[in-house]
């Protein structure tokens, strides 16, 4: 009667009030309910897809945990958009301030910190949402999985003047638009007849890797229906020792020359890389995201050694 139905909607209402977003879905399921035990649910409306139908599709916990596979929306989307394609927030180094006027000098000074405080608020979000979505993640882990990836992919990259297939081995760690980039300087070099030799005389460790910026998009801005496919961004400091040379064969003689680098001396090298994944964007449970989703190189940036120029747009001109 009314009592057992008010104790099924506090319960159930006790217990799925964490889930923010589903709060609609879940009313939606219950009146539905309700309708049924009083002999007077209606068939929902065929203009709203998203209409549950029924308990179950509320409380679908293969849905929940794997919407790519059980959610027709989820699975379209997912096979369409494997990367967001490129960087969403460029990473810039930290530069020191030249005033205690941060409005000298076109604002200077504040966009300085500015800066800083966007970096520090995106790496905040960015690992809320991955401690919260994404099943197992630990910072730890990433950037063990960074250091993994930087030394494989170096090393098939220097492979590759060499033998084409070399680049074969790295297809799964990097996007499919880095890897033609990496296709087609290797083919270059190759044509060129030149060849690199790269060392990695100190590896890096735990403490000489950095998440410095971290950033969530959606792979869809403005979808007909709502979606929960994310894509999250983790700009990564790699600090390392290297060596490097570069190798030319003269035309005539088939011996090599030096034409850039030196492999006896080692150099300090700080590389900024974008790691992206796809993921489910959760509040409580997370999920392993869609099937094969794992951390991929998006791009190397190139990290200016000057702060960036404040736009200057047309009414200021």
């Amino acid at each position: 009667g009314r009592n057992e139905r008010s104790c099924i909607n506090c319960g159930a209402g006790s217990f799925w009030g964490v889930y923010m977003q589903a709060q609609q879905r879940i009313s939606a399921g219950f009146a539905a309910a309700v309708m049924a035990m009083d002999g007077q649910r209606k068939a929902p409306s065929s203009q709203n897809p998203l209409s549950p139908t029924s308990i179950q599709e509320v409380f679908n916990i293969p849905k929940l945990l794997h919407p790519d596979i059980y959610d027709v929306n989820e699975n379209r989307f997912c096979s369409i958009y494997k990367t967001h394609g490129k960087v969403m927030d460029p990473y810039y180094k930290r530069f020191p301030l030249k005033s205690w006027n941060l409005w000298a000098n076109d604002h200077e000074g504040f966009d300085e910190l500015e800066r800083r405080a966007r970096f520090m608020f995106n790496r905040w979000w960015a690992l809320r949402v991955c401690f919260q979505s994404v099943y197992g993640f630990r910072p730890k882990a990433l950037k063990l999985k960074a250091i993994d990836m930087y030394k494989q992919i170096n090393d098939a990259i220097a492979q590759a003047s060499r033998s084409a297939r070399a680049l074969e081995d790295i297809r799964n760690l990097v996007v499919p638009t880095l890897y033609d980039q990496l296709k087609g300087e290797a083919q270059r070099m190759r044509a060129a007849g030149r060849e690199v030799e790269w060392k990695l005389v100190k590896e890096p460790s735990l403490s000489d890797v950095e998440l410095v910026n971290g950033y969530m998009a959606k792979a869809v801005e403005n979808a007909e229906v709502p979606i929960k496919l994310r894509f999250v961004q983790w700009t990564v400091a790699i600090t390392s020792e290297q060596s490097f040379a570069v190798y030319e064969k003269v035309p005539k003689s088939g011996a090599r020359r030096l034409v850039a680098g030196d492999p006896n001396q080692v150099l300090k090298v700080v590389d900024h890389w974008v790691l992206e994944r796809p993921i489910f964007k959760a509040w409580v449970i997370p999920r392993t995201g869609p099937q094969g989703a794992a951390w991929r190189l998006l791009a190397r940036l190139a990290v200016p050694d000057e702060p960036p120029k404040p736009k200057v747009n047309e009414t200021q001109q």
